[in-house]
């Protein structure tokens, strides 16, 4: 399995931390060389962790709610990965602000959409114009976990959005 990915280009987004850093680094131990982004962490780390794997890495900061941001982050992956991506893994999302629905207000409902779908919609259609070969881009959508909105109904607003990504 260590060089399962050898020679794929991978871009994660949101890898600095939690999910997102565990998956790109993973990723790189099955040999792929791994683009990762943020936004307000500091990715350094989890880079030079890939580095000191014998992989190639490089971190892009990014805000993915913006699509023509989002497009010249992707181009600058793609590049700094040799010219393409093979793997997308689109981890960005989460709660904007714990709120119920009775009290969510549109402009809340948008910030929402903005993070958890719409992020994951531009990121694969921006690296879609990337993919060199003909097997295509391998695109993930991590979604949140259906036992959290169990817990908390708050939550159910970070799953639906990544449940129509999952379903597209």
């Amino acid at each position: 399995m260590q060089d399962a990915l050898a020679g794929r280009r991978a871009l994660v987004t949101g890898g600095a931390i939690g999910i997102g850093r565990s998956v790109a680094l993973a990723l790189a131990r099955a040999g792929a060389d791994v683009v990762v982004t943020h936004l307000a962490h500091d990715a350094t780390h989890v880079v030079a962790e890939i580095k000191e794997l014998g992989r190639q890495s490089t971190a892009v900061q990014v805000d993915l709610r913006r699509s023509w941001d989002v497009d010249e982050a992707v181009a600058s992956a793609a590049e700094n990965l040799g010219g393409g991506i093979d793997i997308l893994v689109n981890n960005v999302g989460g709660l904007v602000e714990r709120r119920g629905v009775a009290t969510m207000d549109d402009a809340h409902w948008h910030g929402v959409l903005d993070l958890n779908l719409s992020s994951a919609f531009y990121a694969t259609r921006a690296a879609v114009y990337t993919v060199s070969g003909s097997d295509g881009v391998r695109a993930s959508a991590r979604s949140r976990c259906r036992a959290a909105a169990a817990r908390s109904p708050s939550w159910s607003s970070a799953i639906r959005p990544r449940a129509a990504i999952e379903g597209a």
